[in-house]
């Protein structure tokens, strides 16, 4: 897109059509949006599903290239990995230059407060997934533990009722006595 013309009312006007489209996605999603939904919203023709120029088709085919992969289970792993949307995009449109992102503008700074430093999806997503081990690792024992301390309540519990009966049966003897001496006497 070419501006012959470009003031600055110009840079208000597109930056408040930006901040329209912000508003109008989180009305209707009832959340604030991703920067890919932005980026659909934004890079769209109107009235169509058409993307406006071929690096926006680009960027969205690595994106959903990206979401793919990531959504696939990992060997080892039963459950789904959890899936950064926001890092995704940042790798798809290829990181951030001069504190913007393509797709998202000055919006940037809201979904990547730290793009100025280097952002590694890969470890990211790595770590996640270490992380995510380890906290399944950390339940397990936990759960061991519980079901452990359980047992050991359930035995102490059983223990108590016993030496209630015995206290129980020792009180009626105590009595018997005291009565049988009662009598003798």
């Amino acid at each position: 897109m070419i501006l012959s013309n470009f003031t600055s009312s110009d840079s208000l006007f597109l930056f408040s059509a930006f901040a329209w489209n912000d508003h109008n996605q989180r009305l209707r999603l009832g959340r604030d949006p991703r920067p890919f939904e932005l980026f659909e919203v934004t890079h769209t023709k109107k009235g169509t599903s058409m993307l406006v120029d071929a690096r926006a088709q680009s960027v969205k085919d690595r994106y959903l290239e990206l979401v793919e992969q990531a959504s696939q289970t990992q060997e080892g792993l039963d459950e789904l990995p959890i899936v950064d949307e926001t890092t995704l995009y940042y790798e798809a449109v290829g990181g951030g230059k001069k504190s913007r992102v393509y797709g998202i503008g000055s919006q940037a700074c809201i979904f990547y407060p730290h793009s100025s430093s280097s952002l590694s999806t890969g470890s990211s997503s790595e770590a996640l997934h270490v992380e995510v081990r380890d906290l399944h690792q950390t339940l397990s024992q936990v759960q061991d533990r519980e079901e452990r301390l359980q047992q050991t309540l359930d035995q102490v519990q059983d223990r108590e009722e016993r030496l209630q009966q015995t206290l129980g049966q020792v009180q009626d003897n105590n009595k018997e006595l005291q009565q049988s001496l009662l009598e003798m006497k």
